[in-house]
């Protein structure tokens, strides 16, 4: 996550009532000082982090 592309949509999803997980083992703390609601963070990659997953970014 720490500086991926990607993170510009984050926003729009949590936004848009998305369900939001993200998954950065190193930058967590600094992701979740931007983003302290709207994200469910994960820890690992498991069952739980892709239950009902509909889009990915990697």
């Amino acid at each position: 996550m720490r500086e991926a592309p990607t993170l510009a949509n984050i926003p729009f999803m949590i936004e848009d009532g998305e369900n939001v997980k993200a998954m950065d083992p190193v930058g967590i703390e600094n992701f979740n000082r931007l983003y302290p609601q709207g994200i469910t963070y994960c820890y690992s990659i498991g069952r739980e982090t892709i239950k009902s997953l509909e889009l990915s970014f990697l």
